[in-house]
């Protein structure tokens, strides 16, 4: 692959490429509509359900099922393992999903299930704090899916570690990102998507450190950043792409400080940078595209201290746009 890369403000964007700005911002309203009105549906539903009566009978029950479990198993269930124990019937809301419900059902028996311990905890039946975490260290994925989409982390751990990706599919499309961690550390990418599209982040660390790239793709593609971090240290470039389209950066930061590219491609075309940061410090560039097409660089820092590029010129600094007038 030719590595190019095209300096912000080579001119003014094509037609299509406004009517495609407007096609996404809908997209990105039209999702946000839907999660609003899954939202009200859960509340009510909740309200409905987790009466006093009821929450004192719940959590009689799940005092029961932890003590059962750990007499069993010799350690703390989950959640999930836990409300297995408790009478089914009182548990019915939680797996009759009702009609005109917008989103798949998997996100009503968790949003549920997540009013539920809320209200357990904070009647003090159920004092449980264990961080939740879920591996998929080391695993292979050659096709299917595993889906977060519109999840919320704020704590907590989900582990990719040492994957190795040659097809299917991982998403967190829509997610929100308070807390917690993702790590994607050791991986290895040779086929397969990973995705976080209209994602947003205000606190967390989403990582691919010391990641592989040689195929595959892994898009934050109209994902908004306020906060938290995504980090690529020391990851390897030689096939794949990596793009950030149409993301807007308000704060937050993305780094790939001691990276390696010699391939691939690494896109932040029609990017919106307010704030924020991008850094490439230390990487070495042999090959690879990165591209910052039609970039708005309102503010933010886009940095790359002590880089190497061997074989090709570096990529110009961004344009800021026109030097505001001085006073006088």
């Amino acid at each position: 692959m030719t590595p190019t890369t095209t300096p912000t403000g080579t001119g003014p964007p094509e037609p299509a490429v406004n009517d495609q700005a407007a096609v996404n911002e809908q997209a990105v309203n039209d999702r946000a509509a839907v999660r609003a009105e899954a939202g009200e549906q859960v509340r009510r539903a909740a309200g409905l359900w987790l009466t006093g009566d009821r929450v004192a009978a719940l959590g009689r029950q799940m005092v029961l099922s932890i003590t059962r479990y750990r007499r069993a198993n010799r350690r703390s269930p989950t959640w999930a393992e836990a409300v297995a124990g408790v009478d089914p019937v009182l548990c019915e809301p939680i797996t009759t999903v009702p009609e005109g419900w917008p989103l798949r059902p998997a996100v009503w028996r968790r949003e549920l299930r997540q009013r539920l311990m809320g209200e357990l905890k904070h009647a003090r039946w159920v004092a449980y704090t264990r961080t939740p975490r879920v591996s998929f260290t080391g695993a292979k994925f050659t096709g299917g899916q595993v889906s977060f989409d519109l999840a919320e982390f704020t704590g907590g751990q989900v582990s990719f570690n040492q994957a190795r990706f040659t097809g299917g599919r991982v998403t967190f499309g829509g997610a929100e990102f308070t807390g917690g961690t993702v790590t994607f550390d050791w991986a290895g990418f040779t086929g397969g998507r990973v995705t976080f599209a209209g994602a947003e982040f205000t606190g967390g660390t989403v990582s691919f450190d010391l990641a592989e790239f040689g195929g595959g793709q892994v898009t934050f593609d109209l994902a908004k950043f306020t906060g938290g971090q995504v980090t690529f240290y020391s990851a390897q470039f030689n096939g794949g792409t990596v793009t950030f389209d149409w993301a807007g950066f308000t704060g937050g930061r993305v780094t790939f400080n001691a990276a390696e590219f010699t391939g691939g491609e690494v896109a932040f075309d029609r990017a919106r940078f307010t704030g924020g940061q991008v850094t490439f410090d230390q990487a070495r560039f042999t090959g690879s595209t990165v591209t910052f097409e039609y970039a708005d660089f309102a503010g933010g820092v886009v940095t790359r201290d002590g880089a190497e590029f061997r074989g090709w010129p570096p990529p110009p600094e961004p344009d800021p746009g026109p030097a505001e007038p001085s006073a006088g």
